[in-house]
């Protein structure tokens, strides 16, 4: 696009801005390396998202602000960053995108912010260094702007938010004030892996819903123990420490900044996000998975058995049953099981399950062994095998043959 178009394009969103002090508006932009840990000492307020999609003839544009916020200050006087999240798609030859952000303190403008581009961009633009003060109030509005110069296409929409500020309440535990988290933590696959495994009560949050259809996507596999959250005011003044991942990971960095000031646990942030979980071969929860019974195995006035998951999700809440029923006038009716006996079970993995806790099979004659196991996302398996018993010693029939039988015992 030469100069002339981009003038022109400027000109047009300018005089479409409703603002009167545009003119003195500063372009901030902001990023943020996924492999630094991120700290201010600003409080960041997150004020709303802006979408635009627009190819030259005609588009679609999203303006959505939050209301009625409240903002927690530690001092009566502090300094904040408020910030909204972008994603431009300008796909024409000679269209552009602009976003204006102002933030009125008690009815006085700060600067204004602009993001603007002519192809695509994504980002956080952000008004920073704001003096605040307990009990002030703030009203902010976002406008968007599409214009393209051929044809000539114009298009605009805008959407107005506030809140309030006030006394930072703080948790106190045995008299002892603990202060906010004010910064969050990128880490690998490998280092999520370990903290799940490591931590007790760890909050395991799956933000993919804010990137499309969430409930779609976590049915289809999640990280083990992890909650679909959308909204991180759902999370404020939570405790436990917080693992946020979405799709790639770039937009668990914005919910991250959400959660600062907010909770008192540490924050983490997936570096590449479900993908990356994904590449890096760990396991997964999902619905549905698979067991399968393994060998079935004979000790002393006893019986075991092997379960595989062989599905491709971690199978959770493991149940096994095993019934032996049979003997000289049926004088055996022996039930061992285990429900909710394994918390989970990696795809791959085999489980042993044994009837020995339960005591001891004691008779003579031909018996029958059946087997069942299921898990909370996984189908009953069942398997029926015969066997003869002589007191205490249990011998396997082999399938095949004629009629074998095969001691089991170790």
């Amino acid at each position: 696009m030469n100069n002339k178009i981009k003038s022109l394009l400027i000109i047009i969103t300018i005089m479409l801005s409703s603002f009167s002090i545009i003119s003195n508006a500063s372009i901030i932009k902001h990023s943020i390396k996924q492999d630094v840990v991120y700290k201010n000492t600003n409080k960041q307020i997150y004020l709303g998202y802006v979408k635009i999609n627009g190819n030259g003839s005609n588009s679609n544009l999203e303006a959505v602000a939050k209301n009625n916020l409240l903002v927690d200050i530690e001092n009566k006087t502090d300094y904040v960053d408020f910030y909204i999240n972008y994603t431009m798609n300008c796909s024409g030859d000679t269209d552009n995108g602009q976003i204006w952000l102002t933030v009125a303190i008690n009815g006085q403008n700060m600067t204004p912010a602009l993001a603007t581009t002519f192809n695509i961009a994504e980002g956080v633009l952000k008004i920073e260094d704001i003096q605040v003060n307990r009990k002030d109030g703030f009203q902010f509005l976002i406008e968007v702007i599409y214009a393209n110069v051929i044809p000539l296409y114009t298009n605009q929409t805008q959407a107005i938010g506030g809140g309030f500020i006030r006394k930072s309440t703080k948790l106190i535990e045995k008299n002892n004030i603990i202060p906010y988290t004010t910064f969050f933590t990128n880490i690998t696959a490998e280092e999520a892996y370990n903290l799940i495994k490591s931590t007790e009560n760890l909050t395991v949050v799956d933000i993919r819903g804010l990137e499309g259809c969430g409930i779609c996507q976590f049915n289809h596999g999640h990280l083990p123990g992890a909650q679909r959250n959308d909204n991180p005011t759902t999370l404020y003044e939570k405790t436990t420490d917080i693992l946020v991942y979405s799709i790639n990971g770039s937009v668990g960095v914005d919910f991250c900044l959400d959660l600062l000031n907010h909770v008192y646990g540490k924050i983490y942030n997936l570096i590449g996000g479900y993908n990356a979980w994904v590449a890096a071969g760990y396991p997964l929860e999902g619905s549905p998975t698979y067991l399968q019974i393994m060998n079935l195995d004979s000790g002393l006035g006893s019986v075991s058995v092997e379960i595989k998951n062989i599905g491709s999700f971690i199978a959770r809440d493991i149940s096994v049953e095993i019934k032996v029923v049979g003997g000289f006038f049926s004088f055996i009716n022996f039930t061992s099981s285990c429900i909710n006996c394994e918390n989970s079970l990696e795809p791959g993995v085999i489980k042993t399950e044994g009837s020995s806790k339960d005591g001891y099979i004691f008779g003579f004659g031909p018996i029958e062994i059946t087997v069942s196991a299921w898990a909370k996302n996984a189908g009953i398996v069942t398997i029926k095998q015969e066997a003869f018993i002589f007191g205490l010693i249990i011998v396997i029939k082999v399938s095949g043959y004629g009629d074998r039988y095969k001691l089991e015992g170790k």
